[in-house]
């Protein structure tokens, strides 16, 4: 075989080499995957712009170890959260919050648990500062925004991918990346579907922009502080 001949039969081998270590190579890349310096920005702006989402996850917030099954509607909340193992109900809306009273809630209020036989299932209205305390780092774009800067910069670059995937039957983009993993609408609005980090946070995200509003509870399940200090005092 002579020079030429050798030459030009190594010539695609060499050509396939070459595409394989390119990025954005159609050999080495899945059609419909996207670069993740595109696909984050448009994953922060859904998330900025959400009106409604169901969110449950875990994540470290403020020091504190949260985990939540919450519905969001607008500025209002409602469903359960948790800090360092202890459960709580919620409903927010209109300025004012609620939390549902439980053995918990009697418990870290040093409230007799005997009272729980009236009054668990019923909800009190928290002063404002107390209820800002607790809301305030419950939200959306906090909640997604805080993993979000958990993930390492090493991920958001450019020449790293979103790929197709699937995520409990729905069609993703997935970025999978030191351990972490953020999965993303594959049509439509690029909303967040999964987020997974390597330390064992995560936030799923569902019913984007259809969750139903979030009505106040009935006002004869609501009581005051003062009804149950009242009653407290009476079962001590």
């Amino acid at each position: 075989m002579s020079i030429g001949t050798a030459r030009r039969a190594m010539t695609p081998l060499i050509a396939t080499a070459a595409c394989m270590l390119a990025a954005g190579c159609s050999s080495s890349t899945p059609a419909g995957s996207k670069q993740a310096s595109s696909v984050i920005p448009a994953v922060q702006s859904a998330v900025d712009h959400a009106h409604s989402v169901h969110m449950t996850g875990s994540v470290v917030s403020g020091g504190d170890n949260i985990s939540f099954d919450l519905s969001f509607a607008g500025s209002a909340l409602a469903g359960t959260f948790s800090v360092s193992g202890a459960s709580f109900g919620l409903v927010a809306l209109d300025g004012k919050t609620y939390l549902k009273i439980s053995a918990t809630f009697l418990s870290r209020a040093g409230i007799p648990a005997s009272v729980c036989s009236s009054w668990c299932g019923k909800y009190v209205q928290l002063p404002s500062a107390d209820a800002k305390s607790i809301t305030g780092s419950l939200s959306v774009s906090l909640l997604a925004r805080d993993l979000f800067d958990k993930i390492p910069a090493s991920a958001k670059a450019s020449g790293v991918l979103f790929k197709p995937a699937s995520y409990d039957g729905q069609s993703v983009l997935r970025l999978s990346q030191d351990g972490n993993t953020v999965d993303v609408a594959a049509s439509g609005v690029a909303y967040p579907v999964a987020m997974v980090l390597r330390n064992g946070e995560y936030i799923r995200f569902s019913d984007w922009n259809s969750v139903a509003p979030v009505t106040a509870p009935p006002a004869s399940q609501v009581v005051s502080l003062t009804q149950l200090d009242q009653l407290a005092n009476s079962a001590d």
